[in-house]
């Protein structure tokens, strides 16, 4: 019994994080694994002959090119489930990259931090396509690496995440909302590790250029060969205020129905450590060894970086005149769980080290939806 107590509190290595991953990111999609059911799109592309190079247009060039690459043809079969397991892969490989990024003596409990990344209901439609699943699946892969990517050289630091974004970009543009989100739980971290305020500073200096530099790849890239309509943002002449207004009630409307029987109870319960975390966090703040002004800083900004977080649940999509919120363009939302569960990390760890197992609860509800 101690030695199974012990596995849950003792620091694992890259493999054990690797296959903790693996195995957890594989189960969430057995049932679509099993059921093998294509989407109407699916079902298009498959017995269109241009499907190939129907991405492209979309400004998706880079997953027009995984498909070519992957079948050895332009007409681009439906070689389902050969992509998921791809994503799957790279997936848990990120997912391990970005746990030692944020604990570099990672436990289990660490783990469940970042697993919400995947484990997030509304990504399930996103991975219910049999063609566009995967290539969603790999474009947030590759945002999560332009948050851990680490090189001495700063040109480097510089050029590989902003690379990493323009081609998460040209798999699916929605991944941008989730690297903005995982740029603002960076920001927060900073400032619970106490980090100096320049290297604060700096932080977010290099995560602003990085997010330009690969969105000016992606515009010379992949974005020339998209249709003129698919870009059209609200008519600002037509009170776009009321429109941004109407488009954010219909995302409140989709996450919302999240929210009901235990569902309810367990989020309630997840928010409510959050928030304990979110305090712990604000004390360590105040506690920092720095100007007045600088802490002050620091906290608005902070406070300022969570309702960013909810607003790129849909974020970017809310400004295009062709507004769908779909559970497919709610990607942002995979971040604010993971924002809701570091926070809760730093409440119950506090008290005690195993206390942080609690968040497999909402994991394992988050599981059955899945199933469900």
């Amino acid at each position: 019994m101690g030695r199974f107590s012990d596995f849950f509190s003792k620091e694992l290595g890259r493999r054990q994080v690797w296959l903790f991953f693996l195995l957890t990111t594989f189960v969430y999609v057995v049932p679509l694994l099993l059921a093998d059911y294509p989407y109407i799109d699916d079902n298009w592309r498959s017995l269109s002959a241009a499907a190939g190079s129907a991405w492209a247009e979309q400004g998706r060039l880079f997953t027009e090119l995984f498909y070519i690459l992957l079948t050895f043809s332009n007409a681009a079969p439906n070689i389902f489930p050969l992509p998921l397991l791809i994503a799957v892969l790279a997936m848990a490989a990120a997912l391990t990259s970005l746990t030692f990024h944020y604990y570099p003596q990672p436990t289990i409990a660490c783990c469940l931090v970042t697993l919400p990344l995947w484990y997030n209901p509304f990504f399930l439609q996103n991975l219910s396509y049999q063609y566009d699943g995967p290539a969603m699946a790999l474009s947030v892969a590759a945002v999560i690496y332009a948050i851990t990517f680490r090189s001495p050289s700063r040109i480097v630091n510089w050029l590989v995440p902003s690379f990493l974004i323009a081609l998460a970009l040209g798999l699916y543009q929605v991944s941008f909302n989730v690297f903005l989100g995982l740029c603002c739980l960076e920001v927060l971290r900073g400032a619970n590790d106490k980090l100096a305020w320049p290297q604060w500073c700096e932080l977010i200096g290099w995560k602003i250029s990085q997010a330009i530099l690969g969105c000016l790849i992606y515009a010379v890239s992949a974005y020339p060969f998209t249709q003129q309509k698919r870009t059209l943002l609200l008519n600002w002449t037509a009170e776009p205020l009321l429109q941004l207004h109407v488009n954010i009630a219909r995302v409140l409307e989709k996450v919302v129905l999240l929210f009901h029987g235990g569902f309810a109870w367990v989020f309630a319960g997840l928010l409510l450590c959050a928030i304990a975390g979110a305090v712990r966090l604000g004390l360590n703040v105040v506690a920092r060894q720095d100007s007045t002004a600088n802490k002050m800083l620091i906290g608005l900004i902070c406070v300022l970086a969570l309702p960013v977080v909810i607003l790129l649940v849909s974020g970017m999509a809310l400004f295009f005149r062709d507004f769908n919120e779909g559970a497919r363009t709610l990607m942002g939302f995979a971040v604010l769980l993971l924002l809701l569960f570091y926070l809760s990390h730093l409440a119950l760890a506090r008290i005690h080290e195993r206390l942080p197992l609690l968040l497999m609860i909402p994991l394992l509800a988050m599981l059955s939806l899945s199933y469900a």
